[in-house]
């Protein structure tokens, strides 16, 4: 719901906080990682994008394979950035005085968690992508995508049972 003039509220991070953000860069870390170990093995035409059942329908110059880590890194500190200024964020309760300090270190944690699982879920595609231009691989997981989409949605209910109950 949209407020206007929210409370600002300097939050402390947590130490879980912190693991949380250090996990978040680890995924920006082993995104150019993997692909600078694999990239003297890899073809000079990679697959760059894939239709829904996972196989590739295109295919690009294998600095392709650079392209999901720079994403992933913008989202990353986009994310990151955002996450300084809570006051800014919509939020599915009235904001007061009294809730506003665990609201905002609520919805911390919530984005430093989408953070997480979409650097990781980048590298794990970028990884797949990997193998399969090594032809080590036919198609992307399936799976991947629907574990990606399931730990997305159990984030954002969880969010919203916890920004509920903090009302």
């Amino acid at each position: 719901m949209y407020q206007k003039n929210k409370p600002i509220v300097t939050i402390k991070h947590q130490s879980a906080d912190k693991i949380i953000d250090a996990l978040g860069y680890a995924a920006i870390l082993a995104l150019f990682a993997i692909p600078f170990a694999f990239y003297a093995d890899l073809p000079q035409e990679i697959p760059y994008h894939y239709d829904l059942s996972g196989a590739p329908n295109a295919f690009g110059g294998r600095n392709a394979i650079w392209v999901l880590p720079l994403v992933a890194t913008i989202i990353v500190i986009g994310i990151s950035l955002l996450s300084r200024i809570p006051s800014v964020f919509n939020y599915p309760v009235t904001i007061t005085n009294q809730n506003a300090a665990k609201q905002y270190a609520l919805a911390i944690r919530f984005m430093g968690l989408l953070k997480v699982l979409i650097g990781w879920y980048f590298c794990l595609i970028n990884y797949q992508s990997i193998q399969i231009a090594l032809n080590n691989s036919n198609v992307l997981n399936g799976f991947s995508l629907f574990l990606f989409l399931a730990l997305l949605l159990a984030l954002i209910i969880g969010y919203f049972i916890k920004a509920f109950r903090l009302k």
